[in-house]
């Protein structure tokens, strides 16, 4: 990588090489100051190193926890002709309003869907069936998810076809629309309609429960929230092993150019760490500007031992790590599957040549 830098030495040790018998020459050789650049390697703040834990990249989208939700109403929230008796009574209509909040991750403040369901349970805690509670009386449930008013998903469940017995349990898948931008939580709506029936008995105790339990929730961008989190590049290997020992030890001093592309609205103070076994850590500041597009580069300043603790060695490890927050409201950043910010490096290094 910069055996290409040892031919200035040879150089100037031929141009320093003169016969002649009519001119006295010093017998020092003039010292020559010059500054050259070292090609290093490049780092990446990969997306997935940005994202938080509720988010995760999966395929060319990401995929979004969202938690399951349970909640109940008991017979009498909704029947109030439902009373409890000694012995059997007709089953009065009724109609039962059920809803459930599944909130979005508190650091997920919108995304765009590419896909994802909610697999919505009911449990019918009733001693009959609600949507078929006589021969021919027949009920329907409605299901309905909804997120910041818009309907995008529904189903229905028809006594016409289907039968809801008691101490049973429905299942029914609900596809939600891609496209929709969810911002909020997503609301789980049911509603019993269920006609006049054969007689029955109730209890204080009967009820009907919900479960709402939303999968593979993806997602094709997302805001999330990010404040002074703790971020990491993965470790780098930087080879400076063809940096001879001629080199090596004329050099006087330099600096590492850090140019970055940051396409996240990011910022923070990190640290730049080059370290190998046997030698101490080289620790620096850096800078993370939000949106910059890595072509003004940040000037890391390196003592002469610091540069030469590093030249010859082929096993340097370099991280990038540090706390990072949004520019947006709250700490809002938009993040898109295969986002990353790019570190490339060089070293500029002096090297003094000649003298005894």
């Amino acid at each position: 990588m910069v055996r290409s830098l040892v031919w200035p030495l040879r150089a100037l040790a031929g141009a320093l090489v003169l016969t002649t018998g009519c001119v006295e020459l010093p017998t020092d050789t003039p010292i020559i100051d010059q500054r050259w650049v070292v090609p290093s390697d490049s780092t990446t703040l990969a997306v997935d190193r940005v994202l938080p834990s509720s988010v995760t990249v999966v395929g060319n989208s990401f995929q979004v926890a969202v938690p399951t939700v349970n909640t109940s109403q008991l017979l009498a929230q909704f029947c109030s002709q439902c009373t409890v008796s000694v012995g059997a009574i007709p089953k009065p209509a009724f109609t039962a309003n059920i809803a459930a909040s599944a909130a979005l991750p508190s650091d997920v403040a919108a995304a765009t869907l590419v896909s994802g369901t909610v697999v919505v349970g009911i449990t019918n805690g009733l001693p009959f069936d609600i949507i078929r509670p006589s021969a021919t009386a027949r009920g329907v449930v409605t299901i309905a998810i909804s997120n910041n008013g818009a309907l995008i998903g529904t189903d229905t469940i028809a006594g016409n076809s289907s039968s809801m017995p008691p101490n049973t349990r429905v299942d029914r898948t609900i596809t939600l629309r891609a496209g929709t931008v969810l911002s909020g939580p997503l609301e789980v709506q049911v509603r019993v309609v269920s006609p006049e029936g054969d007689p029955v008995q109730f209890a204080a105790t009967q009820n009907i429960s919900v479960q709402g339990v939303p999968s593979n929730i993806r997602v094709s961008r997302a805001t999330v929230l990010l404040t002074n989190r703790t971020v990491s590049t993965a470790a780098t290997t930087v080879d400076l092993s063809d940096v001879d020992n001629g080199i090596r030890d004329r050099t006087e001093g330099g600096a590492l150019l850090v140019f970055i592309a940051n396409p996240f609205a990011l910022r923070g103070n990190l640290t730049l760490t080059l370290s190998a076994p046997g030698i101490a850590p080289v620790v620096k500041a850096l800078r993370l500007d939000a949106a910059s597009p890595g072509t003004t580069p940040q000037r890391l300043e390196f003592t002469r031992d610091e540069i030469r603790s590093l030249f010859g060695r082929d096993n340097l490890s370099l991280t990038v790590s540090g706390p990072v927050s949004g520019t947006g409201t709250g700490g809002a950043v938009d993040v898109l599957p295969g986002m990353q910010a790019v570190m490339s490096t060089r070293f500029e290094v002096a090297v003094r040549l000649g003298g005894n």
